[in-house]
């Protein structure tokens, strides 16, 4: 399969015919579930749609089967009726596209059912102007939900075979648009991508079309066999396999996302590429069958990154024929394919490449190869198609389920006795396993916890599923973390600083959020600042703290007496305002009240007289009001009083 949708075809039932709790294993099924299997899985479990009989089963997340349908035609149910491609919306539902043999004319039919099989919808595409045999190869959903049908036009009708794309609205099943692409093509593989186009590969041609069916570009891949494998969406390009008919060994190349290439590598394995999966942010999983006729060699799974790097492989016990892979939300692989002598089978890995029963892989060698694309001219048009009903029933099935390797009884592993630092640091179960009930030797019921003083602590996990547990105990040793507390604000005044201190602590080191690696550092801007202590055990503890414009009290001086009596010393009275000032006021009175001075500005000076005479010596009452100017532009009143004392 490729990207999004044919890849692995409905993201809905996650598992594996596994129970919660157990380990990966293998399965084989047999009659009448048919050979050419699919697999998708979410959080709910797994779903399984055979092609060939266009049949569907669902899973729970225990491995218990809820149901299995076949889906039949009403009118002529004897004649031919399969299915070529099968998906999963993002709502949840399934859609099957099936080829109808109908009076030596293959019918082109959409089957879109609920998630519990219920059909909803079941429309024949179909030419008004006659019939004509449809060769659909894959149908895909698009950003907007849509389905998007991908095949080729019969030679009989226009002389040679063309690609065409439909797109058909889901909630309906009626036609948008319909374009075809003038390149003599009969076989190939489409994927949805990203940007809401398509990507067609087309032997060694590729096409990429945006969201309306036009044409964006066409390249031909230079020495790639005229054969069409996968295709699929990376981070930076498309990648897309071949199988090279001098040396029988699987070819990777990757172009960029308007068709430059950009590299090549062999993997000397013979075999056939079945699927390619995403199994990390930038890593993917190439599915390989060692060969496609006598079914005699397991199933090899090889991981690589976004450059076409080698991480890690590993294989299946059965021999079979892979026709399908998914990942589940726990990066667990599920293969399902045909083996020798069974109708199918299905197989199940941990996220660590392990599956119970499976032998090691030999990592194979691989050769970085050079190759390059050129550009092609391609014409489109315009199809008128058309919609009608085609009537469906189900029916039931049953069918038997082996295992090959039995699931092994749960495990969990705490890890090795070890020292940690207190509530930063989680301790829960390395093997990750499927269990959804644990209870800690703390009392504690969630699936991790973040011990804060030495001691011994146990799990026990439990799977609700199989109703089995496990348990495992650890030795930790608890480091004591720094205690930070640099509070929840502090101000700055005016064009002043502001000194944030840490706590003080023996051989730490301090980092502060503008580089100081100091205990205490000065502020001289509001923001946010932050304080991250290493304690001489390694452990991290850190703090917050938001510093802001305060409204802080202007420095002022007023002196407390003066001295105007001619001898050139302390004549005048002045005071000092150390901030602007919006407004200012200073008066003076006496000890009756009345006021001997009076001013507005705050450069003021006073030589003890009132109309040109001395005033008496002796005490005078002041207030003053002013309003300083805050670095950021706020004002704030302030008022002082009191006594100055004349002296003569």
């Amino acid at each position: 399969m490729s990207l999004k949708f044919i890849e692995i075809l409905f993201f809905t039932f996650l598992g594996c015919l596994y129970a919660k709790g157990q380990a990966g294993m293998e399965k084989t099924f047999g009659n009448p579930l048919s050979t050419q299997l699919r697999v998708e899985s979410n959080a709910t479990g797994v779903v399984i749609s055979s092609l060939d009989r266009v049949q569907l089963a669902q899973y729970d997340e225990c491995g218990n089967r809820l149901f299995a349908l076949q889906y039949q035609r009403q009118i002529n149910p004897a004649a031919g009726f399969f299915a070529k491609d099968f998906l999963q919306l993002s709502n949840g539902d399934f859609v099957f596209l099936v080829q109808a043999r109908s009076a030596n004319i293959s019918k082109s039919v959409l089957i879109r059912t609920t998630v519990s099989g219920a059909v909803v919808w079941s429309n024949e595409i179909y030419n008004p102007s006659g019939d004509f045999n449809f060769n659909e190869l894959s149908i895909m959903e698009d950003n907007q939900g849509d389905i998007i049908v991908f095949g080729c036009l019969p030679q009989t009708l226009f002389g040679t075979s063309f690609p065409r794309l439909t797109k058909i609205e889901a909630g309906s099943g009626q036609i948008i648009w319909t374009r075809s692409y003038l390149i003599s093509k009969t076989f190939g593989k489409a994927i949805s991508t990203s940007d809401n186009g398509v990507l067609m590969r087309l032997g060694s041609t590729l096409m990429k079309v945006d969201g309306n069916g036009n044409l964006q570009w066409a390249v031909d891949a230079v020495g790639l066999a005229n054969n069409s494998e996968l295709i699929f969406e990376i981070s930076d390009g498309y990648i897309f396999t071949n199988g090279n008919s001098f040396t029988n060994f699987i070819e990777i190349f990757k172009v960029d996302f308007q068709g430059n290439s950009i590299a090549k590598k062999s993997i000397r394995i013979e075999g056939l590429a079945f699927d390619i999966e995403r199994s990390g942010n930038n890593s993917f999983i190439v599915g390989l069958s060692r060969t496609n006729a006598s079914f005699n060699s397991p199933v090899e799974l090889l991981e690589f990154d976004d450059n076409l790097n080698f991480l890690r492989n590993t294989r299946t016990t059965i021999s079979f024929l892979g026709t399908d892979l998914e990942f589940n939300s726990k990066l667990e692989a599920i293969v399902v394919g045909k083996p020798t002598g069974v109708n199918s089978c299905i197989t199940h890995f941990n996220s660590d490449f392990s599956n119970n029963c499976n032998t090691s892989a030999v990592n194979p060698t691989f050769l970085d190869l050079n190759f390059s694309t050129n550009n092609l001219s391609v014409s489109q048009s315009n199809l008128n198609l058309s919609i009608r009903p085609f009537l469906v029933s189900t029916s039931p099935i049953n069918y038997t389920e082996t295992e090959v390797c039995p699931a092994s009884p749960p495990e969990i592993s705490l890890g090795p006795d070890r020292s940690i630092c207190a509530n930063s640091t989680e301790i829960s179960d390395a093997l990750g396993g499927h269990f959804d009930s644990f209870l800690w030797s703390t009392g504690e019921t969630s699936s991790a916890i973040r011990p804060s003083q030495s001691g011994t602590y146990w799990l026990l996990a439990t799977s609700s599923c199989s109703g089995l547990s496990a348990s495992d105990t650890v030795e930790i040793s608890v480091f004591p973390t720094v205690e930070i507390n640099l509070g929840t604000t502090a101000t700055i005044c005016g064009n002043q600083t502001t000194e944030l201190i840490g706590p003080d602590c023996n051989n730490c080191n301090y980092l502060w959020s503008n580089g100081s690696q100091n205990q205490s550092t000065n502020i001289f801007e509001v923001g946010t600042y932050w304080l991250e202590i290493e304690s001489e055990n390694g452990c991290f503890s850190s703090d917050t703290i938001e510093v802001d414009f305060g409204l802080c009290d202007c420095k002022t001086y007023i002196p407390s007496a003066f001295t105007p009596n001619g001898d050139g010393i302390n004549e005048q009275f002045s005071l000092s305002v150390a901030c602007q000032t919006q407004s200012f006021q200073f008066v003076l009175i006496d000890r009756w009240g009345k006021v001997i001075f009076q001013t507005n500005n705050p450069d003021f000076t006073w030589d003890g007289t009132l109309n040109g005479q001395n005033c008496t010596a002796g005490f005078y009452s002041y207030r003053l009001e002013y309003s300083p100017v805050g670095a950021d532009g706020r004002l704030t009143t302030q008022v002082k009083s009191g006594q100055i004392q004349l002296l003569r």
